[in-house]
């Protein structure tokens, strides 16, 4: 079936978005996303009560502290999922083909379907800071404020990660592998570099070191800097200590590199044959 750039017949692009955003948030409701992610919150809640009530000092430090790890790496990955998920069980179902088959261009079902998803993280992405201001001292409130908004643009950028390689590999366990695998690569890369700045046992100027550390500088050029964002020790200093990147920087990074993987995948998806 094709559906190339010159349909003429393709519906304006705010239709689209429109009908796509329903669908997309229907199809969250119909498939307990919600419940999934009240779930996580039961769960996360209960893990980091128990681990702090075994804790003899700093209690309220250790619960906000695994909160926030949890809730981070729960939400990536159940984000994940869903998007990898219901993009690759339309592509197998032949329900993409009807979408396309309704005046609905690539290109819109790329944009409409990013877009849906996003708003679902972004939206899941505030509950949880919500929550976590819950446990947050009073003095604490600049770093919670800068950890949501990081974990927002964090959820932007998993999104887009998650819908390019769905679309890309069109099969569930190969997409997922490869969006997590990309996902632990750009949030441990910075510290895989300074880890090969002075490896420990090696000559740091052997050419296998520095071969390294040429292929690790040269990932930086493609990876995002997930590493800088959403970071627990934001939420565990006073407002005076709390010292963090450009807001500036981090929002930049976010916008360009979701641009990026949602413009990688409308390419991609345009040379596939469905």
């Amino acid at each position: 079936m094709k559906n190339s750039l010159s349909n003429q017949h393709a519906m304006p692009l705010h239709k689209a978005l429109r009908a796509l955003l329903g669908l997309t948030l229907s199809e969250a409701w119909r498939g307990h996303l919600f419940s999934l992610l009240l779930l996580l919150v039961l769960v996360v809640e209960s893990l980091a009560w128990f681990m702090a009530s075994m804790a003899i000092t700093e209690s309220s430090e250790i619960r906000l502290a695994i909160c926030a790890w949890l809730y981070r790496c729960g939400l990536v990955f159940i984000v994940l999922v869903h998007v990898i998920g219901n993009l690759v069980r339309e592509v197998e179902s032949g329900f993409l083909h009807v979408l396309l088959a309704h005046s609905l261009s690539r290109t819109q079902y790329v944009i409409g379907r990013f877009a849906g998803f996003a708003l679902i993280a972004l939206g899941a992405a505030l509950v949880v800071s919500g929550l976590l201001a819950l446990h947050t001292p009073a003095t604490g409130l600049s770093g919670l404020l800068l950890w949501g908004a990081s974990f927002m643009l964090e959820m932007l950028l998993v999104t887009a990660i998650a819908v390019f390689f769905a679309l890309g590999f069109a099969r569930l366990l190969p997409a997922l592998l490869a969006a997590c695998t990309f996902y632990m690569v750009a949030r441990l890369l910075d510290v895989i570099r300074a880890m090969a700045q002075s490896p420990v046992g090696q000559d740091p100027n052997s050419v296998s070191v520095a071969g390294s550390r040429w292929v690790l500088d040269g990932l930086a050029w493609f990876t995002p800097p997930l590493g800088a964002y959403t970071r627990t020790d934001w939420l565990l200093l006073p407002d005076s200590l709390v010292t963090a990147p450009s807001a500036l920087t981090l929002l930049s990074w976010a916008i360009a590199a979701s641009c990026l993987l949602v413009t990688a995948a409308i390419v991609d998806f345009h040379g596939h044959e469905l």
